[in-house]
């Protein structure tokens, strides 16, 4: 039986009169999804800046947004995307409340940056660290 792990979710809550949208980054930030045999093409991304973009032009400005993260980061380019797509929301009336629920590595931790409040619970943790990049090939 095939089983789906989480990498994103999105979720609207209706508490009172406040409604709050939560976001959740389970996976490595990405700009493309994994590879499908089937079709020759890579499936969409749940974690990358467009699908996040999506889901933030769906939450009216001036609500609250939860961002739940535990990553251990990814691309520097689509998560530095997030976070100033987080930011702009902000800007534009948004309060952001930031849960790392396991862990904020490398980019994931910029992200959660974004948010107006941070939590984190016992036995979390987050780190950043200096960008690193690898190549490998021949002279030619």
């Amino acid at each position: 039986m095939l089983q789906h792990k989480t990498k994103y979710r999105f979720e609207q809550l209706a508490n009172g009169s406040a409604v709050v949208h939560k976001l959740y980054i389970y996976d490595e930030v990405r700009a493309q999804g994994e590879f499908d045999w089937n079709t020759w093409d890579y499936k969409e991304s749940e974690t990358s800046a467009k699908y996040f973009r999506d889901q933030l032009d769906a939450i009216p400005s001036g609500e609250t947004i939860e961002l739940h993260v535990n990553s251990v980061g990814g691309e520097v380019g689509e998560g530095v995307t997030i976070y100033n797509l987080l930011r702009q929301k902000a800007e534009a009336g948004s309060k952001l409340v930031g849960y790392v629920d396991g862990m904020a590595y490398s980019v994931a931790m910029v992200i959660i940056m974004a948010c107006d409040e941070i939590h984190m619970g016992l036995g979390t943790s987050m780190f950043l660290h200096n960008p690193w990049t690898r190549a490998q090939g021949n002279a030619d």
